[in-house]
Parts: C-alpha cells; structure tokens; sequence
C-alpha cells in the first residue's frame, strides 16, 4: 500500500526551489539575449517543480523496492548522544519511521501532527502501540536541533553513512515507512500523512484490537496485547 501524492510539492511535501531570475540588462542589445535567458530560467523551474526535492546531496535513488510489502532492509545510524542505532532495535513491535530533512517545512508539519496524536492519545489512555523513529538526512545539524520538536530529540536518527536513504529509496520528504511486528513494510506515505489517515494507516497496520498500548491486555478477547 502506497501512498502518493503529487510529486510537485503543495501540500504535500517540498518541491525543489526554482533558481532565482537573472538581473535584466542594462541596455537595448542585451534585450533579447535576457529575454532568452528568463525563458529558459522559468522553463528550468517548472522542471524542477515537476520533481521531489533530491536529498543526500543530490544522491540518486537507491535499490529499495518502491511497492509493499517488502521486508525492512538493515539500517543504522547515530542517535543525538553519539550512540549507534540499528533497525533490530525494532524487532517484535509495530514501528513508524519518518524520513525528513532540516529544511523542509512539510517535515515539520508532519512531526508536530504526530507529537498532537501521541500527547492525544496518551491524555485518553490509549497511548500509541508502535515504535516511532525520525532518520533525519545526513546533512540535518545535531548540534541545534530547533528543527526539531522536542520530543523526538532522544528518538531521531542521523543517516551519517548515507546509506538510510538509498536503502529505503527516499526521493522525497517527509516520507514515512509503517512495519509490522514481523519486520515488513506494509505502507509507504510520500509526502504529508493527514490525520485521518494517520487513523487509517493505523487501523490497517494494528487492526482495531491491537492499536492500543502493547502493556494493556483485552479483557473482552481475552487475547494479550503485548507482541
């Protein structure tokens, strides 16, 4: 299950930044060699509006599969302390990781969407049920981290080898991978996750008797939570 938006940005994610125009000419001669080089400018930028923002300094895509199911390649990474993080740590538990990059706005967005869901839900008693991670692209700063809500600060991955992004094939961001408690990637969200499908996506990675806390059991199933 894939969702996709427009890749032209809106919305949805972050398109790349059409080049500034060139400075007119100062006289008569120059008119149509400027007129030229405005065309080309904007025919330039409606081109790259056409495309996701390219990240990892430019990289091109990498090997992973582009349509779920498919099962989570092995990743790692530097957490903000330093310490290494690895993908095995979400072993056994439904899991969400959020690829995004420091400059992108949507990204932003899209995190601070997910710390109101998490805080909802966990003032009504029903605390998340998976595992969430930021891989922030490797050029994001971990040295001011006001990008960042701070609640994620102690849960954000840096992709300092480069290596997250290809692996995943990341074009785009924010772009989320939703994975079972068996290890597999069912949903793939490029760009923004509306809250009635952070719902939805919910529901179809859990199911309605399992998108609760992994400590509370069922009493009227009679089936414990916990994976």
């Amino acid at each position: 299950m894939v969702n996709r938006p427009a890749k032209n940005g809106g919305a949805d994610g972050v398109a790349m930044r059409p080049p500034q125009e060139a400075p007119g000419a100062g006289d008569s001669s120059g008119g149509v060699r400027t007129k030229l080089a405005a065309t080309l400018v904007a025919a330039s930028a409606a081109v790259l509006a056409l495309l996701p923002i390219l990240l990892l300094r430019g990289a091109a895509p990498g090997p992973g599969p582009d349509e779920p199911p498919w099962p989570l390649p092995e990743l790692s990474g530097a957490t903000v302390t330093g310490n290494i993080w690895s993908s095995e740590e979400l072993a056994g538990r439904a899991a969400v990781l959020i690829y995004v990059d420091y400059q992108c706005p949507y990204c932003k967005v899209e995190l601070e969407r997910w710390e109101r869901l998490e805080v909802a839900r966990a003032g009504s008693g029903n605390p998340l049920a998976i595992s969430l991670w930021i891989i922030a692209s490797p050029r994001s700063p971990r040295e001011d981290l006001h990008w960042l809500p701070e609640s994620f600060h102690t849960r954000t991955v840096w992709d300092t080898a480069s290596a997250v992004g290809p692996a995943l094939d990341v074009s785009a961001v924010p772009t989320s991978y939703w994975i079972d408690a068996e290890g597999t990637v069912r949903i793939v969200r490029v760009g923004q996750t509306r809250p009635e499908q952070l719902e939805q996506n919910l529901l179809a990675l859990l199911g309605p008797q399992r998108d609760r806390n992994p400590q509370e059991t069922s009493t009227d199933q009679g089936v414990p939570q916990r994976r």
